[in-house]
């Protein structure tokens, strides 16, 4: 009777372990090719935020979750947000769905997984005297890295009884104009940010090769996450991703570590065909991509189990911590290296942050609230921004709203005195001008 028990348990633990995470590589690998194809296609142009072909893009990946029978957060389209570009007023969403949890215990502690699905759209040009349009597909950056959530969130929903902890799928918007959709998310969304306990960002994952490997960058504990990818690289047999030291590059991730969550990015990393007409589907190694979604698979149904998350983040730093004073608190005038923003100057940080995100409060609009609002702040040796405050404010929702965004911001790159970094205060003006 024991005998044929432990084989009853052997077959039915057999049949188990042959079940398959996500479908056949081959058939992973079309869909992720037929999803690149829609979004670089020349008829979306580009996928600009604001857009008709950004639209139409954030209409096939809504189809699609609710097709994989994801849970989709907000009605059609998706979580609607608004911005003011260069006085414009530019409209976009994020679409999101959800495979909830199967473990009561952490229904509240969300995975989000993202990817941006914007590009930077299409411009004319003449050619001999003829008019023609030139358009910015964007296979790699990013309609990859929207191709692999996709069909991960589809492979997490076949399988969610593996799943203790709910998966939130977010295509974000408007991440090309400043990182704007993953900033209101975590600003105005409809999960509270302390509920959120990981976010995975896929950006760019399109490429393969030498200088293209695929990445990950995280900034969680170092012996939390070893440990994570030794689980991951044990199931997931002929890839593993190479630990970057830096974050690779600006992505929708920032947000989500600047709000004090623990973060990962994968990429394959940038190459020379980024933002321009070569970035085209044919370029993709979809073979690896499908060995990724895998891979990134997995990765989530590891961090799902998890009996425990990470609780503190610790970005490493390219300069020791020798030497540095961190009482101190220096102006621009007085290091050898300002504080850059995004490789830029503070004009740059107004322009492409602060004036990309501030809104006009409606009782200022109505009370013909205008002038300037005079804010400093620190850009400590880390890069994070402190110690926010308004020097000459002009009304109390005007000066709550400049406090907000300066705060939000993103990591700089620290001041240096010599090869030391150093805290730095910085006094900039925010204008409010009516039409």
């Amino acid at each position: 009777m024991k005998r044929i028990f432990f084989l009853a348990f052997a077959c039915v633990f057999s049949v188990m372990l042959c079940v398959p995470a996500m479908a056949a590589e081959d058939d992973v690998a079309r869909m992720l090719e037929k999803h690149v194809e829609y979004l670089a296609a020349d008829s979306l142009k580009g996928r600009l935020s604001g857009t008709d072909g950004n639209r139409k893009a954030a209409e096939y990946i809504y189809n699609v979750m609710r097709s994989y029978g994801l849970e989709m957060i907000y009605p059609e389209p998706g979580q609607s947000f608004s911005l003011t570009v260069e006085g414009d007023s530019l409209n976009s969403v994020n679409v999101l769905g959800m495979v909830e949890g199967y473990d009561p215990e952490f229904k509240d502690e969300v995975i989000v997984v993202g990817a941006h699905y914007d590009n930077i759209g299409s411009n004319s040009i003449s050619i001999n005297g003829i008019d023609c349009l030139q358009v910015y597909p964007g296979a790699d950056n990013d309609a990859s890295g929207v191709a692999v959530l996709l069909e991960v969130s589809k492979a997490v929903k076949e399988n969610s009884y593996m799943f203790r902890r709910p998966v939130v799928f977010v295509c974000f918007g408007a991440e090309e104009q400043g990182l704007y959709g993953s900033w209101y998310f975590t600003h105005g969304g409809i999960f509270n940010v302390r509920n959120i306990r990981y976010m995975l960002n896929l950006d760019m994952v399109g490429r393969s090769g030498d200088n293209n490997r695929f990445s990950v960058f995280t900034d969680c504990p170092g012996v939390w996450f070893e440990d994570l990818l030794h689980k991951v690289s044990f199931r997931q047999a002929g890839i593993s991703p190479a630990v970057l030291a830096a974050d690779p590059f600006p992505s929708s991730h920032a947000m989500f570590h600047n709000a004090g969550i623990p973060v990962s990015i994968f990429t394959t990393g940038l190459h020379s065909d980024m933002n321009t007409v070569r970035d085209t589907p044919d370029k993709l190694d979809y073979e690896m991509m499908s060995l990724i979604s895998r891979y990134v698979y997995f990765f989530i149904e590891e961090l799902s189990s998890a009996d425990a998350m990470p609780e503190s983040l610790s970005m490493p730093e390219s300069v020791p911590d020798e030497g540095r004073d961190e009482g101190e608190v220096l102006s621009i005038h007085d290091v050898d290296v300002k504080p850059t923003f995004l490789n830029g100057d503070e004009l740059y940080f107004l322009n492409k942050w602060v004036y990309y995100y501030v809104k006009y409060p409606e009782s200022a609009i109505e009370n013909g609230t205008q002038g300037t609002v005079v804010v400093e702040f620190i850009v400590e040796t880390d890069g994070k921004v402190s110690n926010v405050e308004i020097v000459k404010g002009l009304s109390e929702d005007i000066d709550r709203e400049v406090l907000k965004v300066v705060s939000a911001s993103p990591k700089w790159k620290a001041a240096r005195l010599g090869n030391v970094k150093k805290r730095v205060k910085l006094t900039l003006p925010v204008e409010f001008r009516l039409k």
